[in-house]
């Protein structure tokens, strides 16, 4: 498996029929780009495969920096080795590699039962690593209660509802995230997708703090990554360089992230 992402560009290099005609799939890989949110998730798995968090050690960010540079040139060395309609959600990026033409892909845990639907021409073909560099991103929402809410004590027990057995292990039945451990020990679930126990793992490994922990204010996650994304689409269509749209990004984040720029 690719230890990095220079050697993941590598093996899907090899595995694209258009460089190596006796290969058994299409592509190598994957891309998933739609939204700016989710290019910039894509950016970001190739950061902390190299970079613990996004700062440095003067707890600033950097996104003209040059690990973000190869960040970018790395993906963009990717496109030729990807379907020409690039993935534009998770699910196009699972029914991609489901459909037996695509040699590796990157996906989140919950977007993986249709590799294993009847549908799918993989289903006993799947091998499975965590991401080049072992830090990957963890995606995903939170479940909780409003400070706001009427009836707080009824929306807890809703909580504590959803994050019980058998309703958590029901969920990842059904190809989903479970909240609760035991689902992770469940023979039933594991059998069925066998990569949840390195998913358990990667609970652990994910690091990818956005600020030093000494900085209590929020963070506008969304915001953050809509200006990564716009910066890694414009450099996907060559509109710009990866310098000149970093360097655009890093201008937009000091504008309106001003308040943790010392």
């Amino acid at each position: 498996m690719p230890q990095t992402f220079d050697e993941f560009n590598r093996i899907a290099a090899f595995f694209t029929r258009a460089n190596n005609p006796d290969s058994p799939v299409e592509y190598g890989a994957t891309l998933t780009l739609g939204s700016t949110g989710v290019a910039g998730s894509e950016f970001l798995s190739r950061i902390f495969s190299v970079q613990e968090d996004l700062f440095d050690d003067h707890g600033l960010i950097h996104l003209d920096s040059p690990v973000a540079i190869r960040a970018l040139e790395q993906m963009i060395s990717l496109l030729p080795c990807t379907e020409p309609d690039r993935c534009k959600w998770w699910t196009d990026t699972a029914e991609a590699f489901a459909g037996g033409n695509v040699a590796m892909t990157i996906l989140y845990n919950n977007f993986t039962a249709p590799l294993l639907s009847s549908h799918s021409r993989v289903p006993d073909k799947i091998g499975y690593a965590m991401v080049p560099g072992n830090r990957p991103i963890l995606g995903g929402g939170s479940l909780g209660v409003s400070k706001y809410s009427k009836q707080p004590e009824q929306a807890m027990n809703l909580v504590r509802w959803f994050c019980s057995e058998p309703v958590s292990s029901a969920a990842a039945m059904l190809g989903g995230t479970s909240s609760c451990s035991k689902s992770y020990n469940n023979y039933e679930i594991i059998n069925n997708y066998p990569w949840l126990r390195l998913a358990k793992k990667c609970f652990h490994s994910a690091t990818g703090r956005r600020l030093p922990e000494t900085v209590a204010a929020p963070f506008n996650e969304r915001r953050f990554l809509g200006i990564i994304g716009r910066a890694v689409k414009s450099a996907c269509s060559g509109a710009l360089s990866p310098e000149e749209a970093l360097l655009h990004a890093q201008k937009q984040y000091e504008d309106q992230f001003g308040e943790f720029i010392k």
